[in-house]
């Protein structure tokens, strides 16, 4: 059986003593009178890790991403939107294009908020540093009135030898 176990720890990608104690700190608090399996205890180790960093569970992030979804046209930009953290704001960002673009169904969606949430516990165990949002430039867009706007397409045309409209070459 110990080798059973130890088998799945590494099949599953647990390592490290703070993974097994988050397993061991939710098997202590469950009201089971029963040993989990195996799949069940690292699904604990998995979601330990995960609040250990501060991240959302996986119901938490995707009602994160529906509020979201509803909330975002009242800020100027996604980055000024009231994030919880940094990792919150890669994760429900991603998740939202993602939720718009693919056209996902809830079940997709919900699906999607696990692993995220995972590949960022995985970040993160690795030391790495989130950075905080970052306001986009804002696209300076200088109009111009018509008459100066066909002056720089007869430039262009002239440059590129292009005949104007009109013009009778024949």
């Amino acid at each position: 059986a110990k080798k059973q176990w130890i088998a799945a720890f590494a099949e599953n990608g647990i390592r490290s003593r703070d993974q097994l104690s988050a397993g061991m700190q939710h098997a202590r608090s469950s009201e089971s009178p029963f040993w989990p399996s195996p799949g069940q205890f690292i699904a604990w180790c998995k979601q330990g890790v995960i609040r250990s960093f501060g991240l959302p569970e996986e119901g938490e992030l995707y009602d994160m991403v529906m509020k979201y979804s509803a909330e975002r046209g009242y800020y100027e930009s996604p980055e000024r939107y009231p994030w919880k953290s940094n990792a919150c704001w890669l994760m429900v960002t991603k998740l939202y294009s993602e939720m718009r673009g693919l056209n996902l169904t809830e079940a997709e969606l919900k699906k999607r908020c696990g692993k995220e949430l995972n590949a960022m516990s995985k970040r993160l165990e690795a030391g790495e540093e989130i950075p905080a949002p970052v306001v986009m430039l804002p696209k300076l867009h200088m109009p111009v009135s018509n008459e100066k706007e066909l002056d720089k397409i007869a430039e262009l045309r002239a440059k590129l030898n292009m005949p104007r409209k009109g013009d009778n070459h024949g």
